[in-house]
């Protein structure tokens, strides 16, 4: 699933108009009013004959002009002044300074009516001390923003040329206030307005603040960069910086500020608490919590500032935010507690590449045991959407926008439910959140926003269809690739590379799971389309540029490339197999143990199945190092962290592959005692098979047991082998004994 950029909408800080009203004001002018009547104007060259030789001819015309008119004039006085302001007025003013390459720009206007510069100094020192790692570029304009009571759309067009001008991800301006012994200031905040997908001709977003003044104006104006620019390293130092702003919002805070004024500021804490905890990644999930439990407290500051009845825009952004970050605190418990959804057995390979091996149905009850840990995290999630569905029913009747974007967020807490309660109907309810989402939001306004919707969208059939093998299932798998083809109609590699990339990854994982449904050449077709596509996502996600999304998809493409060798023979199998096993070895440089056990495991596993496959191909290589001996140990490096207490189903279906390993090399060495451990795996794998209504799964053991159990008898002529001695108890419940 994906969120807009850090999660918290960008555009839920701008207080004043609603959507529709916005898109008046960016016609240029509302519907239904004639236009001003226009009296009929004189030529400029007889009401401005200076300023029409200057646009005729340039400064030359004017020097010229002027001197001719200074000595044919008696008011020469008047005619030297006038030149003056015409040429101080034509000639161009200094450029802006311009953001120097991988820096955050912050451009910093002269304030008005403030000849000293006090206040801009001030503020220029209080961000310039925030720079610890941020990469910060903060910048004076010696320019100056008109500032109008309720009147943003002249600061906005000024704003606008700024940030095009310099490149600057901020503007801050406005006028002082307090005295010559108290700096304080009246401050406005613009930011270009791409976010989630908007044109570069939109206005930017404007935010108003209240007055502030000395260390609370300090702490301020750092506080709303760190919420407002969603910086790509905000560290440990700057939240220290700024949390004890929490501490004296939840006091009285400073005099004479309103309950309005707390809640713009306790949101703005949650705004950068959160982005915050979205910068700490999956290897700080404790740091992670701790910071979305700080955003958490401090929108619910916010809501007890902002009533709903008498703030009902401002209370609705706090609500949808207060749900994303209880989104991310979900998913954030449930990923520590557990292990990722692509270490999942719905998406592990389960065939075995010796013996046939059935597929669980996709109702079977074999999914209610693969991890015990799974509701982890789910009372979040679970509250998540409830806040979503208490902020959509305010944006229904407030903002077009807004709702359809609330729609998606609700789309994704209902997707992670699905996934991690496995619930089908939770998945179903996201796909219809997507569906409507997708329907009021604006594509030619916001494209990547709706393309990144449609990918959601993709993702929640995607998951749908892997978990129903019937023809319902494979119409969700197309349905999927066909969103996700959509979505890069707007997501290019030109425009938005790294969404690209992501968008490519997930086609691929459609296209392969509809692949391996269909035998002979049309699934040969699908799952070369995929593996075209995991290569496409290869090209912009490097080693070097984005290693965690390498990884993820060198693992996708190793399957990618095993499915497709396992439908070849002889030379052309051997050698796609050799690729597989070249992918999942580079995504294991990444996906280590110490770092990430779970998906280590799965890569083990994944990569004893494709040793086995290259040992089908050559059946009679017996060397040491044969694949039957890596596969052997890739499966024992599996069992290391898929244990029978955190995950019974993986552990035993990667006993049962561990078993026939040992079975066919105790065979090719005449090892009584491979054979006596292939017995263990399948005799262990049974039981927790069995115990967990696995049925199919415990039918695969059972027949591999018997075939075990035979061998050791012709090896031992009639004696007892101890190992069968140690099982007889699981063999005699397994009906083995008697044959």
């Amino acid at each position: 699933m994906e969120k807009p950029s850090d999660n918290p909408k960008q555009d839920s800080f701008e207080r004043g108009p609603d959507a529709e009203s916005k898109k008046s004001l960016e016609r240029g002018r509302p519907a239904n009013v004639p236009p001003p009547h226009v009296e009929p104007e004189l030529p400029i060259f007889f009401t401005h004959p200076l300023l029409w030789a200057y646009r005729k001819f340039g400064i030359a015309a004017v020097v010229g002009f002027a001197v001719i008119l200074f000595l044919l004039s008696a008011n020469r006085n008047t005619i030297g002044r006038a030149t003056v302001k015409l040429l101080i007025s034509v000639l161009p003013p200094k450029r802006l300074q311009i953001v120097e390459k991988g820096h955050i720009g912050i451009g910093v206007i002269q304030f008005a009516n403030e000849k000293d510069n006090k206040t801009q100094a001030f503020l220029v020192d209080a961000l310039s001390s925030l720079d610890k790692g941020l990469g910060l570029q903060v910048m004076t304009f010696d320019r100056q923003i008109a500032v109008e009571e309720n009147r943003t759309d002249a600061a906005s067009v000024q704003a606008q040329r700024y940030l095009r001008e310099s490149h600057a991800q901020l503007l801050i301006w406005g006028y002082p206030v307090g005295g010559p012994s108290k700096v304080g200031a009246k401050l406005y905040i613009a930011s270009p307005s791409q976010s989630f997908g908007h044109t570069g001709s939109s206005p930017p977003m404007i935010l108003e603040l209240p007055e502030v003044f000395g260390d609370d104006l300090w702490l301020f104006v750092r506080l709303i960069v760190v919420a407002q620019l969603n910086a790509a390293s905000v560290d440990r130092e700057s939240s220290s910086q700024i949390a004890p702003f929490l501490d004296k919002l939840r006091s009285t805070g400073p005099a004479g500020w309103s309950d309005d004024t707390h809640a713009e500021c306790a949101f703005l804490l949650g705004h950068a608490f959160q982005i915050l905890g979205a910068r700490m990644g999956i290897d700080q999930p404790k740091k992670t919590q701790a910071a979305y439990r700080e955003a958490i407290a401090a929108y619910r500051e916010a809501l007890k500032g902002w009533v709903r009845d008498k703030s009902p825009s401002a209370w609705a952004s706090a609500e949808t935010d207060l749900g994303v970050a209880l989104e991310a605190l979900g998913e954030s418990e449930h990923t520590e507690g557990s292990f990722q959804r692509d270490n999942s057995i719905s998406d592990l390979r389960l065939d075995s590449p010796l013996i046939d091996w059935e597929r669980p149905s996709a109702n079977s009850s074999t999914a209610l045991r693969i991890l015990p840990d799974r509701e982890i995290g789910l009372g979040h999630l679970e509250e998540s959407v409830v806040v979503y569905r208490m902020a959509l029913e305010e944006w229904k009747t407030l903002s077009t926008t807004d709702w359809a974007m609330t729609q998606n967020d609700l789309g994704t807490a209902l997707e992670a439910i699905g996934e991690t309660a496995l619930g089908s109907q939770d998945l179903s309810g996201a796909v219809d959140a997507y569906e409507e989402a997708l329907q009021k939001i604006p594509r030619l306004q916001m494209p990547l926003y709706w393309a990144m919707t449609q990918n959601n969208l993709g993702i929640a059939l995607e998951v749908l269809g892997s978990r129903d093998a019937s023809a319902r299932g494979n119409e969700f798998l197309k349905t999927a690739a066909a969103a996700f083809r959509k979505a890069l109609a707007e997501r290019t590699l030109q425009t938005s590379p790294l969404e690209w990339a992501q968008t490519q990854n997930d086609l691929g994982t459609a296209l392969q799971a509809l692949g391996t449904r269909y035998p002979g050449l049309p699934g040969i077709v699908l799952v070369r389309e995929a593996i075209d596509a995991y290569q496409l996502a290869l090209n912009v996600w490097t080693h070097a540029n984005a290693p965690a999304s390498w990884a993820k998809v060198q693992h996708n493409l190793g399957l990618a490339l095993e499915t497709l060798g396992e439908r070849e023979t002889g030379d052309a199998g051997s050698i796609l197999i050799h690729q597989a096993i070249d992918a999942y070895q580079k995504a294991l440089t990444e996906e280590t143990r110490s770092r990430m056990p779970m998906r280590w495991a799965g890569l083990q596993y994944n990569l004893g199945l494709a040793w086995v496959h290259l040992r089908n191909i050559h059946p009679t290589d017996k060397e040491e190092d044969s694949p039957l001996s890596q596969a052997i140990a890739a499966y024992r490096n599996a069992l290391m962290e898929w244990t029978e207490q955190r995950v019974p189903l993986n552990w035993a279906m990667a006993n049962t592959n561990l078993g026939i390993a040992l079975s066919e090399l105790g065979q090719q060495t005449n090892d009584t005692q491979l054979l006596c451990d292939a017995l263990q795996c399948h005799v262990i794998a049974w039981d927790v098979f069995s115990s967990g209504g696995a049925t199919s799964f415990a039918h695969t053991a059972a027949e591999a047991a018997a075939g075990d159990l035979e061998l050791l008898r012709i090896d031992a002529r009639d004696t007892p082998i101890k190992c069968v001695v140690e099982q007889s108890r699981l063999l005699g419940r397994m009906g083995l004994l008697a044959k």
